[in-house]
């Protein structure tokens, strides 16, 4: 097979295409450094081969969740977005990083359109006051208004919101979920679970 695993080979642009893998033994000494897990090398590289896990920019994916959370969201101000509050765990990244809570980032070398997808359930503490709520995806602290969502909630309820989009994303963008408030007064919501993934 091939052994990368000493870090040495230092490539700006590595490829390896259309080689089979096949037999017994291990087809490839990953990189230690560098690599992702389930994959064997560095974003330097491009490969499409039978046998061992296609790597590239086009393949880059990642995805966080949030399940049971109950920190609120600090609603300040009306018709003012606030990224939502809560402790996200990120899985499944490849070409990507969860660097903090609610934030995705790309380190894939070339731009490229991504598509998003982001569900979740949210609580409006606030007895017998309904307000309308909308979600949006930002890109590196600016809102990307194509990418939204809206609902009422009444007071003391619980419901559901779905975020789809696609949004280009060049290396080191990031990606995070805000929400605003039509009114400020009475309470903070909570998102109690969401989910998003970037592919």
């Amino acid at each position: 097979g091939l052994d990368v695993s000493t870090n040495g080979l230092a490539v700006t642009n590595g490829v390896i295409n259309g080689t089979v893998f096949s037999g017994a033994g291990t087809y490839v000494n990953k990189y230690t450094t560098g690599s992702y897990p389930g994959y064997n090398f560095t974003n330097a590289w491009t490969v499409d081969c039978p046998g061992i896990p296609g790597e590239g920019d086009s393949e880059a994916i990642g995805y966080y969740y949030m399940v049971g959370n109950t920190t609120p969201t600090n609603i300040q101000n009306s018709n003012t977005p606030y990224k939502i509050a809560g402790t996200t765990t990120g899985t499944n990244l490849f070409r990507t990083t969860h660097p903090e809570n609610n934030r995705l980032t790309y380190k894939g070398r070339k731009s490229r359109s991504f598509e998003i997808i982001c569900t979740g359930s949210m609580i409006n503490p606030t007895l017998l006051t309904t307000k309308t709520f909308t979600f949006y995806i930002y890109r590196n602290g600016v809102k990307q208004p194509s990418i939204s969502a809206e609902r009422k909630f009444t007071g003391n309820d619980i419901g559901n919101f779905t975020l789809i989009g696609t949004l280009s994303l060049a290396t080191d963008d990031s990606i995070e979920v805000y929400l605003e408030s039509d009114s400020s007064a009475g309470g903070n919501p909570v998102v109690t679970r969401m989910s998003l993934i970037l592919k």
